[in-house]
């Protein structure tokens, strides 16, 4: 309905003579989010239009609900994952404490700290909205960063920035 602009009452009535007109709906609005995705992620900037079809289309896409574990911290990253919808919290956990490092939304990225390297994710990720969040597997990604040297760039550059801000964010202050 935030696509086309239709009430409620506009919706039902469609509804009525096209009985999957709802999910008709929720593809449109998953398209125009993947189309925005692609044209404004860093991801995908530097990829050529050939380049960025083959790498969308290794992605899966999850429709998730509020408190999905979907990273779990000490475990090795299961892959890499684009936000389409909803949110996610970044949450860093230890024997007397929890802190919430970040919040992620729509067209952020997690998972990659664990790729690029091969250690167990040193924060875990719960979504905090039902949404769509974009999946590449861990296989599938070594396999779009060795077609695609800059896949490879952007999500080193990407966890050195995010373990940087991890280390900033954990002062003995922040804790306390």
């Amino acid at each position: 309905s935030e696509v086309l602009r239709l009430s409620q009452a506009s919706i039902e009535r469609v509804t009525e003579e096209i009985n999957d007109f709802p999910n008709r709906l929720a593809t449109v609005r998953r398209h125009a989010l993947t189309e925005r995705l692609l044209c404004q992620n860093p991801l995908f900037r530097e990829l050529s239009p050939k380049a960025r079809v083959d790498l969308i289309e290794r992605f899966v896409g999850l429709h998730v609900q509020a408190e999905e574990e979907m990273i779990r911290q000490g475990t090795p990253s299961p892959g890499f994952f684009i936000i389409l919808d909803g949110e996610v919290d970044i949450i860093r956990k230890d024997e007397d404490w929890e802190i919430t490092i970040a919040t992620l939304k729509s067209a952020d990225v997690f998972g990659e700290i664990g790729l690029v390297s091969d250690s167990p994710a040193v924060a875990g990720v719960v979504t905090t909205t039902p949404g769509i969040i974009l999946f590449l597997s861990r296989q599938e990604f070594d396999e779009a960063a060795a077609s695609h040297p800059e896949v490879a760039r952007f999500a080193s550059d990407l966890a050195s920035e995010r373990l940087q801000d991890v280390t900033n964010t954990l002062t003995a202050s922040d804790l306390a």
